[in-house]
Order: structure tokens, then sequence, then C-alpha cells
């Protein structure tokens, strides 16, 4: 998806709205919610480096 996104989309901007950690709020911890953020930021700074990019927490990004 997010080689799509910079191959063919090739966007002005992006707007990233958060909940990059999974829903599964009983079986979280700080730990598990801090690598799953970093895994998913830095997937998308590699695509986001020929636009600008928005981004905010969401509300299951941090830990419950």
């Amino acid at each position: 998806m997010f080689d799509f996104i910079k191959t063919s989309v090739k966007p002005d901007f992006m707007l990233w709205g958060g909940d990059s950690v999974p829903h599964n709020v009983a079986t979280q911890s700080i730990d598990y919610n801090i690598n799953n953020v970093r895994r998913v930021t830095d997937k998308v700074l590699k695509i986001a480096d020929e636009f600008p990019l928005f981004a905010t927490l969401g509300n299951h990004d941090t830990y419950p």
C-alpha cells in the first residue's frame, strides 16, 4: 500500500490520523503500543520524503 501511494498516487501531502495500534485493548501494553507506532512510523516516513506529512496520534495509539 505504501509503495502504491508513493509511486502511483503521488500525493501533494499526506494526512495520517493515527490509530496505528490494533484495537485489541485487552492485550495492549505500553511497550506493545510504542513498538506498533514506531513500526508504522518507520514505514510512513519511508514514503513521505517527497511530500508534507501531517500526523496526529489516534485514540488507540496511547495506552488505555
